[in-house]
């Protein structure tokens, strides 16, 4: 079979074949077995999976977050005040690893007053003046 038909049906770019075929011919199949990366084990991230789970179990206000909610952010923050500073993406990575997922809340309002699609159009109007206003620096709104 050719390398890039083993490839095709393993569904993996021809360079992955190529270095499985030279792992083999140096270590016959003790070559192809998964080892432990090399290098010190990553002792930010293992202690940021001990703590995540008794963390999300607290209320984010308990640690000055005016959110009733986690977020990533927040979590990354809060870790940073127990003494682990692990990123954003990290905090992310390790939620998907821990089969912890997160949703966004939806955040619908919903209100009786007659003039309520008005009024919110003049408030997206105002809000999209000061991101203007921001972007260009002068201050004006």
């Amino acid at each position: 079979m050719k390398v890039k038909q083993v490839a095709s049906s393993l569904q993996v770019c021809m360079g992955a074949v190529f270095k499985w075929e030279r792992l083999y011919r140096r270590n016959g199949l003790d070559g192809l077995r998964s080892r432990k990366p090399p290098g010190r084990p990553a002792r930010k991230r293992s202690a940021a999976r001990r703590l995540i789970p008794m963390l999300l179990k607290r209320d984010p206000q308990a640690f000055g977050f005016l959110k009733g909610r986690w977020v990533v952010r927040d979590i990354s923050k809060a870790l940073k005040s127990e003494g682990v500073e692990i990123s954003p993406t990290q905090v992310h990575g390790i939620l998907r690893d821990l089969g912890l997922s997160y949703k966004r809340p939806k955040l619908d309002v919903v209100s009786d007053d007659p003039s309520y699609a008005r009024k919110e159009r003049e408030l997206n109007h105002y809000k999209q003046i000061a991101l203007l206003s921001q972007k260009r620096g002068d201050g004006r709104v």
